[in-house]
């Protein structure tokens, strides 16, 4: 892992990609969300962020530490989800114990479902301590809104609801460039959850 791996520069944002891999997201919406992350990937620029990314379903696991080479993200993204159930307390812990570049740092957390392992909110109450912000993206009817409201909420970040998976890979771009600012603009004139 390189130095720039491992560091980010003074307003550089370090961004995590925490996604939902239980059963719910099988056939066409983890297909979508794989274009998502593929299209988010391609509109990055390292010179604007360091991307991470973790997949949870009854685990969660890290499957690209924070890095500047957003192909490799993009390419760690599993074929088909990972099944099982929907471990969110697990990934915002991970969250918690990773080395975090510095810089601006941000969580992107999807979810279509309900948490089966816990009490997420207080490890974003921590990582909101520690001055990370998490958004949160809630997929199709099924999401715990309310949760994902308040986990949003409690560090200062937006909660957007998607009905359709068609839109996720609309909504991650919006994120960064309404949000944050931190891509090319876009070619859609709404912003996310209008």
């Amino acid at each position: 892992m390189s130095v720039q791996e491992l560091v980010a520069p003074a307003g550089i944002e370090s961004l995590l990609l925490v996604l939902d891999g239980s059963g719910s997201m099988s056939g066409g919406p983890w297909d979508s969300l794989r274009e998502a992350v593929e299209c988010l990937c391609a509109r990055s620029s390292p010179a604007a962020c360091r991307l991470g990314l973790v997949i949870f379903s009854s685990a969660a696991d890290l499957y690209a530490p924070f890095t500047d080479d957003f192909a490799r993200v993009s390419a760690k993204m599993p074929e088909t989800c990972l099944l099982g159930g929907t471990a969110v307390r697990e990934a915002l812990d991970l969250a918690l114990s990773m080395d975090w570049p510095g810089g601006r740092c941000r969580i992107v957390l999807l979810s279509d479902g309900m948490p089966t392992t816990g009490d997420p909110l207080p490890a974003a109450q921590m990582l909101a301590g520690r001055g990370i912000i998490i958004d949160t993206v809630a997929c199709g009817d099924g999401a715990d809104l309310d949760l994902l409201r308040e986990l949003a909420r409690v560090s200062g970040g937006r909660c957007v609801e998607v009905v359709g998976v068609a839109e996720l890979a609309r909504t991650l771009v919006l994120l960064e460039t309404v949000s944050r600012g931190l891509l090319s603009p876009p070619r859609y004139s709404r912003s996310p959850g209008a």
